[in-house]
């Protein structure tokens, strides 16, 4: 009898408050105004218990920050960074690379040292971190300078004094002689280059002014300049300056040859200039000489020409213009342009090495060769379908994408500044990946890593849910797809020891099928 009527008080109870909120929440203006003044409460409770959260989740962040990122930090020294040598000694230097708090996978740099005191004699790369080079050490004893850049194959190199390279130094000259680097850069092993280089060292060495004086060194040898067989020469001629009141130079312009340092591939160069009043001829000539008078004459002046370049060899060629009035012929007018209509030549494309770590790395190293323009860039088919471009000149390197176990071809097209094209043979390779390929970018990351990241997010959706818990909160999810269309009322309650109170919501579902 006394459980009846507690549900029937429970009953009145619960009609007498769902009154009491429907009248409270017209009054208010409404379901936003209700949910305004919800929020504004609930912020109220939440600036009171939240001290510890802000606290926690910044703590959290800076872990993050801190934990998965890393110091990335690299530094590119000398070793030694000091030492006293005579006039004439010989001794080595090593070009170390330090990367101990996140995985490198490319350096480059360039050594500068005195010329007139040191010479390099020789460059070991026998112990190198990096296992390509995409540019062969280089030196020059008249720039004094020493170029480098290459690539450490997947997982790339972490650690302390990576050697890079060693220089052997012959002295010159007594005196201080410093070592230092005008440029240098040390990428990441991330998936995206990231240039973690802080910090690029220095040396100084010490060589005593009383050493014996300079060290005589053998007589170098000094070759002519090679010039290429389609490449014509170059002629200076002095052409007299134009008597007064005659024309001025004209002003040539070129739509198939517009810049004169670029170079262009086709059969007919097209040139145009203005005719200004007053013209009564017009003299043109084309070739291979630079400052020359033009002989070619028009009586009707004209203002442009095309000139049929089949016959032509690839070069470098000059057209001239020049006019006409009553007071005779004015100045002439000079323009360069390039001509290129040759492809180039042996391409070679090969599988250099690859690395399984998770996805598949393949390096392919492209070769290629062009006597006049240069190399400009390659383009890169993949199954016939995956198209990209890799800038480089005659030697590259490009690492394929991440793709699915089984066979692959590749077809790689080099094209020279001139825009003529070669392509290679097609090429088959093997992708073998190590593990199934699920986390995208983060399969650059190692497990470690993935982990702490993993760890944090649970930790901070944990402490939020702890927190609203705390202020007698739930969170509850309504699967709308599971109810039928029509319009609902959302009742929250909180059951006190004492008391029951609560408030509610509209809701409209709305559904295109009825699941039955």
């Amino acid at each position: 009898m006394e459980e009846s009527q507690d549900i029937r008080c429970l009953c009145v109870l619960k009609h007498r408050v769902e009154m009491y909120n429907n009248a409270r929440f017209e009054e208010t203006g409404g379901f936003g105004n209700e949910i305004f003044h919800e929020w504004q409460r609930m912020g109220k409770r939440i600036a009171k218990n939240s001290l510890v959260f802000v606290f926690l989740f910044v703590a959290i962040c800076g872990f993050l920050f801190v934990g998965i990122r890393g110091v990335a930090a690299a530094e590119i020294q000398f070793v030694p960074g000091s030492g006293s040598y005579k006039v004439g000694d010989t001794f080595p230097v090593s070009i170390v690379v330090s990367s101990a708090d996140k995985a490198m996978n490319a350096a480059s740099g360039r050594v500068l040292f005195p010329p007139s005191k040191l010479q390099v004699s020789h460059i070991s790369k026998g112990n190198s971190v990096l296992n390509l080079w995409i540019q062969e050490p280089v030196y020059s004893n008249t720039a004094g300078t020493v170029d480098f850049e290459g690539i450490s194959f997947n997982p790339g190199y972490q650690g302390v004094r990576g050697e890079i390279l060693t220089v052997t130094f012959m002295v010159k000259s007594g005196g201080s002689i410093p070592l230092s680097f005008a440029y240098g850069s040390v990428l990441a092993n991330d998936g995206q280059g990231t240039d973690i280089l802080t910090s690029l060292g220095s040396a100084l060495f010490d060589v005593p002014e009383s050493g014996g004086g300079a060290v005589a060194l053998p007589p170098k040898t000094v070759q002519k300049p090679v010039v290429p067989r389609s490449l014509p020469p170059v002629q200076t001629l002095t052409v007299t300056s134009a008597p007064a009141g005659t024309p001025r130079a004209p002003k040539i312009q070129s739509s198939s040859h517009p810049a004169a340092k670029d170079w262009y591939s086709g059969q007919t160069a097209t040139f145009s200039w203005k005719v200004p009043d007053g013209v009564l001829a017009t003299r043109l000539l084309f070739g291979a000489i630079k400052n020359v008078s033009p002989t070619v004459l028009y009586e009707n002046p004209i203002a442009e020409k095309a000139v049929d370049l089949t016959e032509m060899p690839d070069g470098t060629y000059y057209f001239h213009a020049q006019f006409k009035n009553k007071a005779g012929w004015g100045e002439t007018g000079h323009f360069q342009f390039n001509v290129d209509n040759t492809s180039p030549e042996d391409i070679v494309a090969s599988l250099e090495d690859t690395y399984v770590a998770g996805p598949q790395f393949s390096y392919f190293v492209l070769k290629a060769r062009d006597a006049l323009s240069g190399i400009d860039r390659y383009e890169i088919t993949i199954d016939g379908k995956i198209r990209e471009e890799e800038k480089g000149g005659n030697v590259t390197v490009y690492v394929a994408p991440v793709l699915p176990n089984g066979i692959h071809s590749v077809v790689v097209t080099a094209f020279d500044k001139a825009g003529n094209s070669l392509a290679a043979d097609e090429h088959e390779f093997e992708v073998n990946n190590a593990a199934v390929l699920l986390l995208g970018p983060l399969s650059y990351m190692d497990q470690g890593a993935v982990f702490l990241m993993v760890f944090a997010l649970l930790l901070i959706a944990f402490i939020c849910g702890w927190i609203f818990h705390t202020m007698g909160g739930w969170i509850v999810f309504l699967p709308l797809f599971l109810i039928s269309r029509g319009a609902y009322h959302v009742y929250l309650w909180t059951k006190g020891s004492r008391r029951m109170s609560g408030t509610s919501a509209a809701l409209r579902a709305k559904q295109k099928k009825r699941i039955r």
